[in-house]
């Protein structure tokens, strides 16, 4: 299975040791990352290192060890389809669009956020969801605690059980 990681999950994983956190160290998934989503993590560095009660170099650690199952994808191979994911989610969250771009861009399985407006871009029978590229399953923790699910049009389906 291969998701779009939305940076609030992967600080999240990096704040508390969670269910989040064992997912992105599950092997047999796959995390897409746009590289920006680095310098995102490097500006909120002292936040996230207050959070989580860790020291700098124990942070490093476990963000490299997070990183494992995670493709970090260049701006680059990006750079082409953010005028379409702009249109579809900047009046929502104009900061999410490079995650939309890569959604776009590359095949996945769904975007894994914690993020209110892609449940809105999830709900939206404007796309094609027939298409991997533009299949936007939202990836959430509901239900039984800790346990996550796609959300697509509404209806819920396990991911990991």
């Amino acid at each position: 299975m291969r998701l779009v990681l939305d940076t609030n999950i992967l600080i999240a994983a990096l704040i508390k040791d969670s269910i989040t956190r064992r997912i992105l160290l599950l092997s047999d998934l796959e995390f897409l990352l746009p590289a920006f989503a680095l310098d995102e993590l490097a500006r909120h560095r002292a936040k996230i290192i207050g959070a989580a009660r860790l020291k700098g170099d124990e942070l490093d650690l476990l963000l490299t060890l997070l990183l494992k199952s995670v493709a970090v994808v260049p701006f680059e191979r990006i750079a082409h389809y953010f005028p379409d994911a702009d249109a579809l989610i900047a009046a929502a969250d104009p900061d999410d669009v490079p995650f939309v771009a890569l959604a776009l861009a590359e095949e996945h399985d769904g975007i894994w956020s914690n993020d209110r407006a892609f449940e809105e871009l999830a709900r939206d029978s404007t796309l094609d969801h027939d298409q991997p590229q533009n299949s936007f399953a939202l990836v959430k923790e509901k239900g039984w605690p800790g346990t996550p699910f796609a959300a697509r049009g509404g209806d819920l389906v396990h991911l990991v059980s």
